[in-house]
């Protein structure tokens, strides 16, 4: 489980970035004025909009592939490693059983 929630951190990080850029553009739409565009022109204005309409776009594409992953990962484990882990897990049981009577009864 630890690689499954490595990605949802760096999927929950990337989705913050993508927040945070989504306000940027509603700050740079209304016409406010920040302190990271306040000596900027509006040509510079208008390229920073466009950057983060780009990194708001490819970065959408990277969180549904980061969610993909991580579904996969949870179907796979609950599949195949999940049961694989029971019988194991029962198999040492049965043995530590026949090694603990075994023992008791010597």
């Amino acid at each position: 489980m630890l690689g499954i929630d490595k990605l949802e951190k760096e999927k929950q990080s990337l989705q913050k970035k993508v927040r945070n850029a989504h306000s940027e553009i509603q700050d740079l739409s209304d016409g406010r004025t920040t302190i990271k565009t306040l000596f900027k022109s509006q040509s510079a204005k208008q390229n920073k909009l466009t950057d983060l309409h780009t990194f708001v776009t490819r970065n959408q594409v990277i969180i549904s592939t980061y969610k993909n992953v991580i579904d996969s990962l949870t179907i796979f484990m609950a599949m195949k490693e999940i049961p694989n882990f029971k019988i194991w897990k029962t198999s040492n049981y049965y043995r530590c059983l026949t090694t603990f009577c075994t023992q008791v009864n010597v």
